[in-house]
């Protein structure tokens, strides 16, 4: 499916690495959020990522933004004004 192996605790190495307040948006029927359960599902991120907001877009699957653009827009829109003067 990719090219590189995927390693959960060399991501783990990157993920703790970053400094910037990060969104996360996920839609409520994605198979990425069952595929997580394993491994703590979503809420897994948030001793990995210091500054993480986690957002659910309802009924939405792994193409969110495809659809529900408006929801996802709102979202990005809010997490960004929030760094706004």
């Amino acid at each position: 499916m990719n090219p590189y192996l995927y390693r959960r605790e060399e991501m783990e190495a990157c993920w703790r690495r970053i400094e910037a307040p990060v969104l996360l948006v996920v839609g409520s029927a994605s198979e990425l959020v069952a595929r997580l359960e394993p491994e703590g599902g979503v809420e897994s991120f948030r001793p990995l990522i210091r500054d993480l907001r986690v957002e659910t877009v309802a009924g939405a699957g792994h193409m969110l933004h495809h659809e529900e653009p408006r929801a996802v827009a709102r979202l990005i829109e809010a997490f960004v004004g929030h760094f706004s003067p």
